[in-house]
């Protein structure tokens, strides 16, 4: 047990460090694994690929094979925007949390434009965000496609089924927005329910 908690914490430590001297997002920090890019460089040396296809923005980190036709699947296109000067003194996490937030906020838009030129099609899953992908990088319009989410709606629950008073919310609470969600919607709708 305390191997496992030394562990950790010298991989927080490197990831905070990472993070403090260099560009990265956390977020593409703390999914990189050092693992991902033997297996990928093996791989290449072993076989001949047609496809290289990268979902996920926080994946843009590796190098991948050079001449083979690639996919980049972009699921949350970070919008620029100015710097919030004091609006993470208020925030619920505190104002520290706050400001690093906001430090890494900003770096996604050179992350972004850094790591999308290298494919030759990037997939959004919005008109929202090709829109704002071709306002952040015009030159690359002419690869984006917009992928919807492709859902079967159900047919309707039994409503004998439901219990009164309960809620599901689904979501990874890793990721800052469903959290932020999960939050606005106890705080602001339940309450005027």
């Amino acid at each position: 047990v305390e191997a496992t908690r030394w562990s950790r914490a010298r991989r927080w430590a490197d990831h905070t460090a990472r993070w403090a001297f260099g560009r990265l997002p956390m977020r593409t920090i703390w999914f990189h694994r050092p693992e991902v890019q033997a297996t990928i460089d093996r791989l290449v040396a072993e076989r001949t690929f047609d496809l290289v296809h990268v979902e996920d923005n926080a994946m843009g980190v590796y190098r991948l094979p050079k001449g083979i036709p690639s996919l980049f699947g972009e699921h949350e296109v970070r919008t620029p925007r100015p710097v919030r000067w004091t609006a993470w003194l208020h925030d619920e996490e505190g104002a520290y949390r706050g400001l690093l937030d906001e430090i890494d906020w900003h770096r996604w838009s050179h992350y972004q434009r850094t790591i999308w030129p290298r494919y030759d099609l990037i997939q959004v899953l919005t008109e929202r965000d090709a829109r704002t992908m071709e306002r952040i990088a015009p030159e690359l319009a002419g690869r984006v496609r917009v992928n919807p989410f492709a859902v079967e709606i159900p047919p309707l629950a039994d409503s004998a089924l439901e219990e009164d008073g309960t809620i599901v919310f689904t979501g990874g609470f890793l990721h800052p927005p469903n959290v932020q969600a999960a939050r606005w919607l106890a705080g602001e709708i339940m309450t005027r329910l």
